[in-house]
């Protein structure tokens, strides 16, 4: 096994229950996976999306940051990032002028368990790093605190009426019952 894979599998085998989805007795198999896909996709060739921010952010610590500064991160639909990707976004802005925000319960992207609570140790250990970096700078991040909304809009009442309108025309206008659109439920009013 390669070097970096061999600091790689203690780093894999220390990590606690809550930091991985991955029961204890299932990380030796899905581990041998991981190498066999590592395997495949040198061989071929072919590179994912952890190859790309890797790339990136070697790129950002050999040559600096150049260009325009990035003044201020607005970020949506953060559960769908990886902690390397949201990691590499706030090295390219101060973390302090960030807005993060997203929602635990639609996570969409594979391979992706969102917590917030990862975000939290995130800006933490950016600090840290900071602090190691230049202590007489003292530029201190400030872990943000979570915000709830206590409202859902997404599902907002007018939206479903819309929704259930055009749904109900569908049902009216279509001639042909073979042509209809899959069943789907209708609001009353």
């Amino acid at each position: 096994m390669e070097e970096r894979y061999r600091a790689l599998k203690i780093q894999y085998d220390s990590l606690g229950r809550k930091q991985s989805a991955i029961s204890i007795d299932n990380r030796e198999q899905v581990w041998k996976l991981f190498l066999n896909y590592e395997r495949i996709r040198k061989t071929n060739h072919l590179y994912d999306s952890n190859d790309l921010v890797a790339n990136l952010f070697r790129r950002l610590e050999d040559h600096g940051l150049s260009g325009v500064w990035v003044h201020r991160l607005y970020v949506d639909e953060v559960q769908d990032f990886t902690m390397a990707e949201i990691y590499l976004l706030m090295r390219l802005t101060d973390p302090n002028f960030s807005f993060l925000a997203g929602d635990t319960a639609q996570t969409i992207a594979r391979g992706v368990g969102f917590r917030f609570s990862e975000l939290k140790t995130l800006f933490n250990e950016m600090n840290q790093e900071y602090q190691e970096e230049d202590a007489k700078a003292q530029r201190v991040i400030r872990t943000p605190s979570p915000y709830s909304l206590p409202t859902s809009y997404r599902s907002h009442v007018g939206v479903l009426r819309l929704a259930s309108a055009v749904v109900e025309v569908l049902y009216r206008y279509w001639r042909s019952q073979h042509m209809r659109p899959c069943a789907i439920g209708v609001v009353a009013r």
